[in-house]
């Protein structure tokens, strides 16, 4: 999916439940995925 100007997968095992965002430059926090999805005022 496209968040502001970056590019970002959610990635979710069926098996364990793990999940995890990934960025172009790795792995992200769910903080930093927030970050990018708040609207400047």
């Amino acid at each position: 999916m496209r968040i502001g100007e970056n590019d970002v997968v959610f990635r979710r095992c069926g098996r364990c439940e793990a999940q995890a965002w990934e960025g172009a430059e790795g792995q992200m926090t769910l903080k930093r995925v927030l970050d990018l999805a708040r609207i400047p005022r």
